[in-house]
């Protein structure tokens, strides 16, 4: 798969000005993509619209993950036999194995203007989320997705653990 960076960046500033339009004070805008350079484009046109105060959080570790599958089952997104789509989405999401690209990318967000970094998913990569605690001071954000919940669910019924304690 080919991303155009500029092309994309260019993308993230008129989508940053068209939802500035109707931005209510005090908010979040997430920032989904691993494209260098997004966040210090939204976090520019945040600025020159005077929105200094609105909080970036950055998805700055989003792993290819089976862990996605319910979700995309329930929306009947899931990977199809069709060569013009990609079948997942390990093309752009992050290597499970390389705990260092996503401690580089989570810094290079920061120097760009994030004020929350997030780990997605989270159980599996504790690991990145301590890591990151300890080159940040900013806030780390951990996602549960849905296959991590329906693990959960799926011990519970089995009676391998108490749902109501979890």
């Amino acid at each position: 798969m080919v991303v155009l960076k500029f092309s994309t960046i260019r993308r993230w500033r008129f989508c940053a000005n068209r939802r500035l339009c109707r931005h209510k004070p005090g908010g979040c805008r997430r920032a989904v993509g691993h494209d260098d350079g997004r966040i210090g484009a939204i976090r520019q046109e945040l600025d020159k619209a005077h929105l200094e105060h609105v909080s970036i959080l950055s998805y700055a570790a989003k792993y290819a993950s089976a862990l996605y599958g319910p979700f995309r089952h329930a929306l009947d997104s899931a990977p199809v036999n069709d060569p013009k789509i990609p079948p997942d989405k390990r093309g752009y999401q992050m290597n499970p194995a390389n705990k260092r690209e996503a401690i580089r990318e989570a810094r290079l967000d920061i120097d760009e203007g994030a004020d929350i970094v997030m780990v997605k998913p989270a159980g599996m990569y504790l690991d990145v989320i301590a890591e990151l605690r300890s080159v940040t001071d900013l806030p780390v954000a951990a996602y549960q997705v849905s296959g991590e919940y329906a693990m959960i669910r799926a011990a519970s019924e089995r009676g391998w653990l108490d749902y109501r304690l979890v």
